[in-house]
C-alpha cells in the first residue's frame, strides 16, 4: 500500500490484494510479476 507521495506505508508490507479485489483489470498481472520475481530470488 502505498501513501500520497508514492512510498510503501510501513506495517502493511505484503498486503496488497484479496478476495474479488484480485480479479480487477491489471492485478492479477502485478501479482504474476512479483511470482516471477520471487522464484528467481528463491534460486
Amino acid at each position: 500500500m502505498l501513501d500520497n507521495e508514492g512510498k510503501e506505508v510501513p506495517g502493511n508490507r505484503g498486503y496488497k490484494y484479496f478476495g474479488a479485489a484480485k480479479d480487477l483489470p491489471g492485478v492479477r498481472e502485478l501479482f504474476d510479476q512479483e511470482r516471477k520475481k520471487s522464484i528467481y530470488v528463491d534460486k
